[in-house]
């Protein structure tokens, strides 16, 4: 009978210990798919960040009130390629079409100068500036007011331009000093180099 307690003893010890250690095996196996869950999907946000993230100084006064100089902007590069552009959108441009180069001095390289502006144009329609008010007429004739629901600075003189295909309006939200399609024209859209998201 002692023999029979024994061995049902034991059994019960050998079963309660494979138990355990197979909980134990389960709770590493948890963690490690965890861990590989995580790390895989920093890795991924990382490489997304490096491919469409990037950041600009802005250094001139042409969006005040809303950015002013040496704001740290962080702009991704995501939407101009893949979606649409929206009006609104505050963009950097890549300023090559005008001519607009900056040297490193170090080197002597020349780069292309960007900006940043607001899109108020979009491809296709016609701005009409008139009595410091903008109006958009679309591709199929219909006037509208373009309500502008951020702060401005200056005035707004009269001038009319039509957009082509995959061309954009962009102007500064301080319009009296502000260089932008009024006097330099439109932009292309392959020179939009990303939509800004965020303002340090």
């Amino acid at each position: 009978m002692a023999n029979f307690w024994l061995t049902r003893s034991a059994l019960m010890d050998y079963f309660y210990y494979r138990t355990l250690r197979e909980e134990i095996m389960r709770k590493k196996r948890v963690r490690m798919a965890l861990f590989c869950t995580v790390f895989v999907l920093m890795l991924g946000l990382g490489m997304l960040w490096y491919i469409f993230v990037d950041h600009i100084f802005l250094i001139y006064r042409s969006m005040e009130p809303n950015l002013h100089p040496w704001d740290y902007c962080i702009y991704e590069t995501f939407t101009p390629r893949f979606l649409k552009v929206r009006r609104g959108n505050i963009i950097v441009i890549d300023n090559s079409d005008n001519g607009l180069f900056w040297r490193d001095m170090s080197t002597g390289q020349l780069y292309p100068m960007r900006s940043i502006k607001r899109v108020i144009g979009l491809p296709g329609e016609e701005i009409i500036g008139r009595s410091n008010v903008l109006f958009v007429r679309s591709p199929n004739g219909h006037l509208t007011k373009i309500v502008e629901e951020y702060n401005l600075l200056g005035p707004v003189r009269n001038f009319r331009m039509r957009m082509g295909r995959n061309e954009y309006f962009v102007m500064g939200d301080n319009r009296k000093i502000s260089l932008d399609s009024r006097r330099l024209g439109s932009i292309k859209g392959q020179n939009i180099v990303g939509v800004i998201r965020a303002v340090f």
